[in-house]
């Protein structure tokens, strides 16, 4: 619901002053990388341009640009997040996308990116309070800031401590957002908002704070701003949805485990399950290779794991457990998936559906329509058995549909692990978070670097020293660092060359 609150915070682009909020309907976690990939398939959305960035691709080169939304998007490369393909983090917030590229998502979705008054009303409530769940500063337990996690994590990490007045989810912490306003400091006789110019869109507003703000700038009233076409690894968006009824609901969906049948929400606990996590470690042997050059051993465990993530620098090699590595090293990060065992709750369906083996089916359809991808479809009737032909007169008044993939369509492909945010999908069911959880990350910290002994020889470059060509290195070569290396060209037999 909307009303009128105290915006700003005395700072020189951002005065008190008692603005208007009409009523709005919101997203109520930032749009998840499913939620976008969703966008995607069905050719709504482009690629992150932070993806394409850190592309390898020599098409994709810096200084290059794609166009996004009828706009140049110049291709910039520079360090940028490794979630988008990563299974454990599908329920985490989208990020290193443009502003343009988040109003496509929000068009697709029926929706628009939200003003500067509108965002800070929903994060602070008609109290006007500093954060989200009140008074109280931040701490670890109530958002996603400080470099506590180090990268982004599950929309609803922080439910329900952390959520806003309102009920949302990570307004601060977590991720930045974009905003459809254009950046100028306020005065306290300024317009409720400052609407995008399209032929001068130079800077836009930028809200909340991101994984790795500081606790004391993490407070809602506070203004950023960045270009257009910036992206980051931790910045996002969520969306305003202008028509809440216009699209009709799933013909099925999957079966969820602790979820309150009144609100369709995660049961605070999860149901009482306990999460069953292989072992994941990160295990490093330092030591000086030949020729002073330090290198690492790095053993992944433990034994027998499946792992979700396995990230490892490209300047390791051996596998798949054991690695030797060599400066420069790089980031390793490890995932594991895990089992859920016990709990309270037997696997039930969301509140309007009714289940069919291992199936939620929709009782009721509505009017609406389908996001691309879908199809629009009339609910099965139940009636002992589903009926794959209902009997004409059985059938819901015509304008009453529901949304099924379409066959081979990329609402199709996405069909399965479709759990609402909060739930994760294990083993062909959605089960809540907190209290179960899918994946389990070698900790702390989490990416971790490669690290090195600094002794080999002094600490120079490649932590060793650099020496001249001593002159005795035939009938190796001098390899311009820190020793010699084997002559392609000597073949004295194996053995010769270290």
């Amino acid at each position: 619901p909307g009303g009128e609150f105290l915006m700003g915070h005395e700072r020189d682009d951002n005065p008190v002053r008692s603005v208007v909020v009409p009523d709005n309907w919101w997203m109520r976690s930032e749009a998840t990388i499913l939620q976008y990939k969703n966008c995607v398939g069905a050719k709504e959305c482009s690629i992150p341009v932070g993806l394409i960035s850190a592309s390898t691709d020599p098409s994709f080169a810096s200084g290059s640009v794609v166009n996004i939304s009828l706009k140049q998007v110049p291709i910039l490369k520079g360090t940028h997040s490794s979630t988008y393909n990563d299974l454990a983090h599908v329920h985490d917030p989208v990020v290193d996308l443009t502003a343009y590229q988040a109003e496509e998502f929000c068009t697709y979705v029926g929706g628009r990116l939200p003003y500067e008054y509108e965002w800070e009303y929903a994060a602070r409530g008609p109290e006007s309070l500093p954060y989200p769940w009140g008074k109280n500063g931040p701490t670890k337990e109530l958002l996603n800031a400080a470099d506590s996690v180090r990268e982004t994590t599950d929309v609803t990490t922080y439910f329900p401590q952390g959520q806003s007045y309102f009920g949302l989810f990570g307004m601060a912490g977590n991720v930045w957002e974009w905003t459809a306003e254009k950046y100028e400091p306020y005065t306290v006789d300024s317009p409720a908002f400052n609407p995008v110019d399209p032929e001068n869109d130079e800077r836009r507003s930028v809200r909340s704070s991101g994984y790795d703000t500081a606790y004391f700038e993490t407070v809602l009233a506070w203004r950023h701003h960045a270009k257009p076409t910036d992206v980051l690894p931790n910045r996002g968006f969520r969306c305003i949805i202008e028509d809440p009824l216009k699209f009709a609901p799933l013909c099925e969906q999957e079966l969820y485990l602790g979820i309150d049948p009144e609100t369709g929400l995660p049961v605070p606990g999860g149901g009482g399950y306990t999460p069953d996590c292989p072992p994941v470690t990160i295990g490093f042997g330092e030591y000086c290779g030949k020729g002073t050059i330090p290198e690492t051993t790095l053993t992944l465990g433990g034994a027998g794991t499946v792992f979700s993530t396995k990230d490892v620098p490209g300047a390791c090699s051996g596998g798949p457990n054991v690695y030797t590595c060599k400066p420069p090293g790089g980031m390793v990060k490890l995932c594991a998936q895990c089992t859920i065992s016990g709990g309270n709750y037997e696997p039930e369906c969301p509140p309007g559906y009714f289940q069919f083996e291992d199936t939620c089916i929709l009782l009721e359809g509505r009017p609406g329509k389908c996001l691309p991808g879908y199809e629009p479809d009339r609910p099965f009737r139940p009636g002992g058995v589903i009926e794959l032909a209902p009997l004409e007169s059985e059938l819901p008044p015509e304008d009453n549909v529901c949304c099924r993939a379409e066959p081979g369509g990329p609402g199709d492909a996405f069909r399965l692990p479709l759990c609402d945010p909060g739930f994760y999908f294990i083993d062909g069911l959605c089960a809540p978070i907190p209290g179960a959880v899918e994946y389990v990350c070698a900790d702390p910290p989490h990416p971790r670097p490669v690290p090195f002994k600094t002794d080999c020889g002094g600490g120079g470059t490649n932590g060793c020293d650099v020496p001249k060509n001593p002159g005795n290195c035939s009938p190796d070569i001098w390899d311009g660092q820190c020793g010699c290396k084997c002559n392609p060209e000597f073949t004295a037999g194996p053995g010769s060359c270290y």
